[in-house]
């Protein structure tokens, strides 16, 4: 087991943990954010945020870029397009850890078992 996570979970006295999810994993104003109960998060929920709240936000992105590069509007339309492709690139991140992967520290594949 992972000694953060035992000493995480022994210094809070096994009260829940909130984790904060972003489009933008280092500092900064992210597209897309949203805090995650850690001990409820599973492949369901993952499910869940992936297909209603951060589709959702895409298609919202989507469409405003649309707008935009029909009013000729090039630096919003750019503007858009980043928040679409960063929305894209957390969707992805989730889609990696429900399947059971995702990147470790190093940039190696780590497997994750629910």
């Amino acid at each position: 087991m992972d000694v953060f996570f035992d000493y995480h979970v022994a210094f809070y006295k096994h009260r829940p943990i909130i984790r904060h999810t972003s489009s933008k994993p280092d500092r900064g104003e992210a597209t897309f954010a949203a805090l995650i109960h850690y001990h409820k998060f599973d492949k369901d929920r993952i499910a869940k945020l992936r297909s209603s709240c951060l589709r959702e936000a895409l298609n919202v992105f989507r469409r405003e870029a649309g707008h935009a590069a029909q009013a000729v509007r090039t630096n919003d339309r750019l503007e858009w397009q980043t928040r679409v492709e960063e929305a894209e690139a957390l969707d992805q991140r989730l889609q990696w850890i429900q399947e059971g992967q995702h990147e470790g520290a190093e940039g190696g594949t780590v497997t994750s078992v629910y």
